[in-house]
């Protein structure tokens, strides 16, 4: 039986290297392909060696922030079309579970996650949602 996520292939950008590898063989269960990469400053240079279907990314990051590389993400015409979910541990109004084109000013992303280690359903409704799996 063919798994809904077969073969997407995501870029996991993430600095908790306990977090990532949760989350990437939970993502991997549900089919999907998982490149992680633990440091912001090095987005870009792991985008020119994979193709990504969707980035899911932490906002606090070593280097560059995620809000920051969202924004770079987004304004670039190679990467704009990829659509990125934000992970942040704050549970405010801002990083609720919701998709949009444009949340708010302070970040482009298409969609905003609580991050938590039983997160992965909400994960992967978002990956369904934004792939329109």
């Amino acid at each position: 039986m063919k798994k809904r996520l077969e073969g997407v292939n995501v870029l996991l950008v993430e600095d908790d290297e306990e977090y990532a590898r949760i989350m990437s063989e939970r993502l991997r269960r549900q089919g999907c392909i998982v490149t992680i990469c633990y440091n912001g400053d090095m987005v870009f240079d792991f985008l020119k060696g994979i193709i990504a279907d969707i980035i899911i990314m932490d906002v606090n990051l070593p280097g560059k922030d995620g809000y920051t590389l969202c924004k770079e993400l987004k304004g670039d015409d190679r990467y704009s079309k990829i659509p990125l979910v934000l992970l942040s541990a704050d549970n405010d109004s801002t990083t609720s579970t919701r998709y949009s084109d444009r949340i708010n000013d302070q970040s482009p992303a298409d969609a905003h996650l609580v991050k938590t280690y039983g997160a992965t359903k909400n994960l992967v409704d978002a990956i369904i949602y934004l792939l329109k799996l």
